[in-house]
């Protein structure tokens, strides 16, 4: 697939997504009146995530505030982030596919749509980094940098390592091995779910992903059905929702920390009626590095007192990290805060872009 190919795939994957990166927080009907809109989040923001009347007001008054959530698993983190953006939700489902639009890509240093069923062509451009690569070469099940399933350790192991063409061959092995892998998921959902053998422990996403499902009951509570959805994929159904597979190569420090390779599974569920949310679930399906499962959930809705001018974006992130595992807990409240400043980051740089493109829009009448 040539580059001009993979950018117009690209758009069209995003133009057929509802809106973006993961999930909920509204209500079981998605509509109701304004007033009742207001009362139903104010109450899930309070009595959910623990925000404090203070909290409150700064969104309200056009300020981005993420906070890290109370978590019962040591080695889990969780962030919630609220924006109030001063478009229409029109506006922003017009522009959001746009670059520096949306938080799903917005760290991204490339990224691409997978097709359903999956191709080889899709995945030309996964490729590790050389430092991966050269790593990969004294690779062992339980003794690995990069993360990977048992069945890809041993594979690369077979291959000669001093041949000129080991880092071509590795790559068309992880390209191959991400085909074969969606495929296998695409049929038999979370029992395909990879289990990283990098460890001496085995991890086991599925097992993981379920945490982080159970560590959600407000997703259980206000969309139960979209939470039946991802805990049973691909039995059942889920009307007026669309599956979207995409990678992502993100290096979030810039040289300080080992860019990261991911393949994702995005549910876009757009609930019918005059006031119904477009929701997104990001549930990732393998990391190269760091993580042991991720599940992402944002919404957008309009302001109940914007008149149509405004409205809120809601992201809601947890996340298993392996390294929690162990680090004393100094270190672990820098990475927390690390995490959140990623998140309020992506939320700051989408809240300010849309508000930027709508003015030079009216600058130009």
């Amino acid at each position: 697939m040539n580059r001009n190919s993979l950018i117009i795939n690209r758009r069209l994957g995003l133009s057929n997504m509802v809106i973006f990166f993961c999930v909920f927080l509204l209500l079981p009907e998605f509509g109701f009146a304004a007033q009742d809109m207001k009362d139903r989040l104010h109450r899930f923001l309070k009595n959910d995530m623990a925000f404090s009347e203070k909290e409150f007001n700064n969104f309200r008054e056009g300020q981005t505030v993420t906070k890290i959530l109370k978590t019962d698993t040591r080695h889990e983190i969780g962030i919630i982030s609220i924006a109030r953006i001063n478009v229409s939700k029109d506006f922003f489902l017009r522009n959001y596919r746009e670059k520096g639009m949306n938080l799903e890509t917005a760290s991204a240093d490339t990224w691409g749509i997978i097709s359903t069923p999956p191709k080889l062509e899709d995945l030309k451009e996964i490729t590790l980094p050389k430092k991966d690569i050269q790593d990969l070469k004294t690779c062992e099940p339980g003794d690995c940098i990069v993360k990977a399933p048992i069945g890809a350790i041993r594979k690369i192991s077979q291959l000669d390592a001093k041949a000129p063409d080991f880092e071509n061959k590795v790559n068309l092995l992880i390209q191959q091995d991400t085909v074969d892998y969606l495929s296998q998921y695409l049929k038999d959902g979370n029992r395909a779910l990879v289990e990283y053998s990098d460890e001496r422990k085995l991890v086991k996403l599925a097992e993981q992903f379920q945490g982080l499902l159970e560590a959600s009951p407000y997703l259980k509570r206000y969309v139960p059905e979209l939470y039946a959805y991802l805990d049973n994929f691909p039995n059942g159904q889920l009307d007026h929702a669309e599956d979207v597979f995409i990678w992502l190569k993100e290096d979030l420090k810039k040289g300080k920390t080992r860019p990261i390779l991911s393949i994702n599974h995005m549910v876009f569920y757009r609930p019918q009626g005059a006031n119904g949310n477009p929701i997104v679930a990001l549930k990732q399906l393998y990391a190269s590095h760091y993580f042991d499962a991720s599940l992402g959930l944002t919404v957008l809705f309009e302001d109940p007192e914007g008149s149509g001018a405004s409205l809120y974006l809601v992201n809601i992130t947890r996340a298993r990290l392996y390294v929690l595992r162990n680090i004393p807990g100094i270190f672990a409240g820098k990475l927390y805060k690390g995490a959140r400043n990623l998140i309020h980051e992506r939320m700051s740089v989408v809240k300010k872009n849309m508000e930027v493109r709508k003015g030079r829009i009216f600058s130009d009448f």
